[in-house]
Order: structure tokens, then sequence, then C-alpha cells
């Protein structure tokens, strides 16, 4: 209801919250760049793969894509283990680097001096820390940091602006970033991901000055 809006509100001015959801908007546009460009970029690459490459990932950017998927799982179970030996500032901080270090490993491919299909098989399994060391966390902070009565309509308020304002913010930027992209009829990949790659960069650092220390107070007993 509206008291439960505004109440959700209210908490989500006080950091650290007012800082996830100020940098929800520009990591969703960086998050876009995967799941728009990142099939048909893989794909280029898998195609020319030797077969039994192809039979265990699958024909096409979607299937080592798959191996993105498996790496979240992967995290996600680990994360019980995590949060009890590391502050969530700096796991936060580890889920910005890996969408920087996949947007770099995308964009710079075809310079680093590995076998392009085992940068690339590293860069999608970033999808595992980033997912559970950024996305995942940041629910979890909003849940720890929200009173009972607001806490369902603040983790609604999160989902809205990174999952539905973001996504569609995102998806015209990469649309657009990649129209630049372009050269001669041709996408220039390095152009294309170096942008997300230098947005995640500067979202870690707006996240490591402003981020809180790891005190926290009890959301139960602050006014409402």
């Amino acid at each position: 209801n509206q008291s439960a809006i505004g109440k959700a509100l209210h908490h989500c001015a006080r950091r650290p919250l007012v800082l996830l959801f100020l940098l929800a908007i520009p990591m969703s546009c960086v998050h876009q760049f995967y799941f728009v460009h990142t099939a048909g970029f893989l794909g280029k690459f898998q195609s020319g793969a030797a077969e039994k490459i192809n039979k265990v990932f699958g024909v096409g950017g979607g299937g080592l894509s798959t191996i993105g998927q498996m790496a979240e799982i992967v995290f996600l179970a680990l994360m019980p283990f995590i949060l009890k030996r590391v502050p969530k500032k700096t796991i936060l901080a580890l889920g910005l680097c890996a969408y920087a270090l996949r947007m770099a490993l995308f964009a710079y491919v075809e310079h680093i001096p590995m076998p392009p299909l085992a940068t690339l098989m590293l860069g999608t399994a970033l999808h595992g820390p980033v997912f559970a060391f950024y996305i995942f966390l940041a629910f979890m902070i909003i849940d720890e940091e929200t009173a009972g009565d607001v806490r369902a309509s603040a983790q609604s308020l999160f989902n809205l602006v990174i999952v539905g304002i973001g996504i569609i913010v995102g998806s015209k930027f990469a649309d657009r970033v990649a129209s630049w992209a372009m050269r001669d009829g041709e996408m220039d990949y390095q152009r294309l991901f170096e942008v997300p790659m230098w947005g995640a960069l500067a979202c870690l650092s707006v996240l490591l000055l402003c981020y809180p220390g790891s005190k926290r107070v009890n959301p139960e007993t602050r006014g409402v």
C-alpha cells in the first residue's frame, strides 16, 4: 500500500541502500551488453572450434554461455561460506571487478596471449561471480537493511529498478553503442565491449568511495 511504499523509500534513502539503487541503472546497462551482444560474439569464435568442443557446449554463443550458468550455480552455493569470511563491501567490489574483467576479456580476446576459446570460456565463467557477488548480494543487503514491514516493498522497488527500468534503459544504451561501434558494416567488438568495461570500473570506483563500512545498524531498531 501507499504507506508501505513510503516507508520503503524512506529506508532506501539511507546508505548503503541508496548507493545500490543509484548503481542499479548503470550496472543494468553494463549487464545488458552481455545479454544483447554476447551470443553473436561468442558464436563467431565457437563456430570454428573443434567438433568435440561443439558437442560439449553446443554450436554458437548460446551453447558456450552455458558455462556462465554452471558457474552461477557454483558461486551461489559458495556464498554462505564466503559471507562468513569476507566483508560485503569487498564481495560487491569483487562482483564489479568480475563485470569489468569479463568485458575486458571479450574486448581484447584477440590481443590476449591465450587461445581465444579459452579466454572466452573464462569470460563466460565470470557470470558466476557477477551474479552471486553483486546482484544476489545486493538483494540480500536490501533484505538485511530494511525492517520487516517494508522489506517486501523495498525488494520490489529494487527489482523494478534493476530488472524493469534497468533492462529498458540498458537495452537502448547497448543498441546505441553497437551502432557507434560498427565500422564498414562490421561490428568492432573491441570498441563495443570497452564501453561496459569502463562503465563497470566507474561504478567500482563509486562503490569503493561511497559504500559504508561493515558496521551495520539493525533496521528493526531504526525509526520508520
